[in-house]
């Protein structure tokens, strides 16, 4: 099966030699300021182009794109059905199947409606403005399980799916509500961080 990672040369490059290190440009920032003094006028002009090139990759996106297309490719292979998703790779490119129940954990349901991450492109977008217990994925989620309410009291929701309208083949089994419960947890540590969207297949980085 052909895949096609979409980009711009940065993410070529990142594809064909990794991501930037740093100590490349240390080395470059630290040459021997001797030698440089002794090249041609061209040679030196071809060494400044290349130290702008390997700044620009590092800090100007190149090399995030480049770890989405990595992702992307670790991620294509992988079947579309329920499992936990621990990394932030597994998070951007989620299963298709499990994209719309993500996108029911508050916390990340949140902060999409604010429009500060990405949410697999809008998945969920048909009911932006529905949360908790108003959207189906949330309660066929949390059907059946325990809910802490304080210190002490615990209370159990059950959902009448009749009332869902599903076909018997949507309903969720135990082991898929737990790969999803898994996964928000996964999802609100990494939206905790600040760094990268584990919603964005293009590894965009959260609003500070």
């Amino acid at each position: 099966m052909a895949s096609i990672v979409q980009g711009n040369m940065a993410t070529a490059q990142g594809l064909l030699y990794g991501d930037a290190q740093q100590i490349s440009q240390d080395w470059l920032d630290h040459f021997n300021t001797g030698a440089i003094q002794q090249m041609s006028a061209d040679s030196r002009r071809f060494f400044q182009e290349r130290k702008d090139e390997l700044a620009a990759f590092t800090h100007g996106g190149g090399a995030r794109l480049a770890k989405a297309a990595v992702r992307k490719l670790h991620g294509i292979w992988g079947a579309d059905e329920f499992r936990p998703l621990n990394t932030i790779g597994e998070l951007q490119h989620a299963p298709q199947v499990m994209r719309p129940y993500l996108m029911a954990e508050p916390t990340v349901r949140a902060i999409w409606q604010k429009d500060m991450c990405d949410g697999w492109g809008d998945v969920a977008e048909t009911r932006r403005n529905y949360s908790g217990e108003n959207l189906v994925e949330w309660r066929r989620v949390m059907n059946g399980h325990l809910v802490a309410e304080g210190d002490t009291d615990y209370y159990v929701n059950y959902y009448n799916s009749e009332d869902e309208d599903l076909l018997p083949e949507e309903e969720l089994t135990i082991d898929d509500q737990v790969s999803i419960r898994e996964s928000w947890y996964a999802m609100v540590r990494f939206v905790a961080a600040g760094k990268e969207d584990p919603t964005s297949p293009f590894n965009d980085l959260l609003p500070n």
